[in-house]
């Protein structure tokens, strides 16, 4: 007799969404991943790997982790195995053995380059006190009842989820509560009157007046290999100067210029601030340095503005990056926005029903690996930086001028992989990818709940397969717009070309919108409706006269269309953006000028 195991490894949006750097968040998810493949590898050592469904690992080698092998998965927060029904039991708590050891193993990976500090007995306790593990299991006779039992058990496993485990807390105290989710105490000691920023940052990698937690003293120090000293991941400052970056030729004068910079920083003593992109990523100009350097306002994070000494500091650094920027880019700063990728597979679940039998659900589970293969291969191609890649799920950092081209790469990478497993009604699984636009200075926390909810706005387009950014202007309101793969993603494009060619001029969504919102365009009637297009006409028309001469009246026709003009308007201040930095990476196209 067989069961079907599922085993479930917590938490997940709550841990993940606790960030406020890029780091932070960078670990917190790929931590999710490595519990649940070594709980994946308390199966194979019980039963072997063919027990594995999903993930369906070609070897134990698989399952290692990734500080020990090269070929070490992403694995997915849910385990789903076919085992003998009689040692479920054994199998479950041997999987949550493994997964308990790797936690414990990574957070002492991560308090070796803090060194030895005093709470740190009750940093490890929080850190035990951290795994969330649930697992249920449905026996059955024959391959043709897996299905049943799979959906028997998925039942089980969420009314199990529903009922929290509360062990008393062993470390209560009246300290300060963690700055990244308010749960658990500080473990960090009291700054003393001898020590500055620097000595903290050095030590701990926290701000002055941050505090951490055990969980995240791990998650900010963790690292992904053993005695790597690079940068594990970019700041969101440096996606979002990486356009500018872009544009910096690769010439003897500008790698004079660069080295002239950083002498003047370290002779600044900030060499512990300039950070380090992640293995080895080099620009030929700036070299591994964390493009956050490139923004004046980062500068107040290294300098105490109280004393007299310290201002006179900063001013000789934002002086130098100034005297940088004039010299290589012509006085051009960097954009101050960059894009968090949130992928989700549709029809997954139906394609997964669709499986009868394990041999089935396995296969869906190696394309699904596949995909998560080409999703590194294509956010690092498009100079972004990948969070995380497991089953249909992808979190990815992406500069903004090559932002498009990812996601839909992602999109068609997607619907590639997965064309083999149609539901039961024949439909394929497709992608639907949510972009969020945000600040570089903005709350880490609030960027990742807009990817989530760009996201679901994809989710919601008729017929899915679709994509949606949320722009989120700082001074503004979020402009949102969506549309399915194929239609809205080619419309973008031709906007953002239109910009780009100077044939928009860029007030004219502004004053789109405006109209729109002033007429009352979602309630008024046909024939209302039809005047506030002919507006819309007018206005475009008068900015062709008034030197839009690119902007031909069947342009005019065909950017109308029959779309709300709110929707167009939305759709060209996204499209202004991207021209933007688009403009920003690439010098010719930003010579050719365009209207303003």
């Amino acid at each position: 007799m067989k069961s079907v195991l599922i085993i479930s490894i917590g938490p997940v949006q709550d841990f993940i969404a606790s960030a406020r750097r890029s780091g932070d968040l960078w670990f917190g998810s790929w931590l999710l991943s490595e519990l649940s493949k070594a709980a994946a590898k308390g199966v194979a050592q019980a039963e072997g790997v063919s027990a594995l469904v999903f993930p369906s690992p070609k070897d134990i080698e698989e399952l290692e982790p990734e500080f020990d092998s090269e070929k070490s998965l992403n694995v997915a927060n849910k385990i789903v195995a076919v085992v003998p029904a009689m040692e479920v039991g054994t199998i479950a708590g041997r999987a949550k053995e493994l997964a308990q050891e790797r936690l414990t193993e990574l957070a002492r990976e991560a308090f070796k380059k803090v060194g030895r500090f005093e709470d740190e007995d009750i940093a490890f306790r929080q850190i035990n006190d951290l795994l969330e593990f649930t697992w249920a299991s449905a026996e059955f006779d024959s391959p043709d009842q897996y299905k049943v039992a799979r959906e028997k058990v998925e039942r089980v496993l969420a009314a199990r989820k529903s009922l929290r485990d509360f062990a008393p807390v062993t470390w209560g105290s009246s300290k300060p509560k963690s700055s990244l989710d308010g749960a658990r105490e500080s473990v960090l000691p009291k700054l003393k009157k001898t020590e500055g920023e620097e000595t903290r940052y050095k030590k701990f990698g926290t701000r002055k007046e941050e505090q951490l937690c055990g969980v995240g003293l791990m998650k900010r120090n963790g690292q992904r290999r053993r005695n790597d000293e690079a940068g594990r991941v970019c700041s969101t400052s440096h996606f979002a100067a990486l356009p500018l970056l872009a544009r910096i030729a690769d010439t003897p004068a500008n790698k004079a210029h660069a080295s002239t910079f950083f002498q003047i920083l370290r002779d600044l003593k900030l060499d512990n601030f300039f950070g380090e992109t992640p293995f080895g990523v080099m620009h030929p100009v700036f070299g591994d340095k964390d493009a956050r350097l490139l923004f004046e306002e980062r500068y107040v994070e290294f300098f105490e503005e109280s004393k007299e000494d310290k201002k006179t500091e900063k001013s000789k650094a934002v002086n130098a990056l100034r005297d940088f920027l004039k010299a290589v880019t012509g006085g051009k700063r960097p954009s101050a926005y960059y894009g968090l990728i949130h992928a989700d597979g549709d029809r997954m679940g139906a394609a997964i029903d669709h499986c009868g039998t394990p041999d089935a659900h396995r296969e869906l589970s190696r394309a699904l690996a596949k995909f998560a293969d080409d999703v590194s291969n294509i956010v690092k191609r498009h100079d972004g930086s990948l969070v995380y890649a497991g089953g249909d799920d992808v979190l990815a950092y992406v500069p903004l001028h090559t932002a498009l081209a990812c996601a839909k790469e992602l999109a068609e990478s997607f619907k590639t992989r997965l064309d083999g497993f149609p539901t039961k009604e024949d439909e394929k699984p497709t992608l639907s990818v949510g972009l969020a636009v945000s600040h570089h200075l903005d709350s880490l926390s609030d960027a990742l709940d807009r990817a989530r909810r760009a996201e679901k706005v994809a989710k919601k387009v008729e017929g899915k397969n679709a994509f949606a950014v949320i722009f989120d202007k700082r001074g503004g309101a979020e402009t949102t717009v969506s549309g399915k793969w194929g239609d809205f993603d080619t419309r973008l494009g031709a906007l953002i070309d239109l910009y780009g060619a100077g044939a928009l001029p860029h007030g004219v969504a502004y004053e789109l919108r405006g109209m729109s919102l002033r007429l009352d365009e979602a309630t008024a009637s046909a024939e209302f409706r039809e005047g506030i297009r002919a507006e819309a006409r007018r206005i475009l028309k008068r900015k062709r006269d008034g030197g839009g001469d690119k902007l031909k009246p069947e342009l005019i026709a065909e950017i109308l269309e029959t779309r709300p003009i709110f929707e167009l308007a939305d759709e060209l201040i996204v499209a202004r953006e991207f021209d933007r930095v688009m403009r920003l990476a690439d010098a010719a196209r930003g010579d050719k000028g365009g209207s303003k």
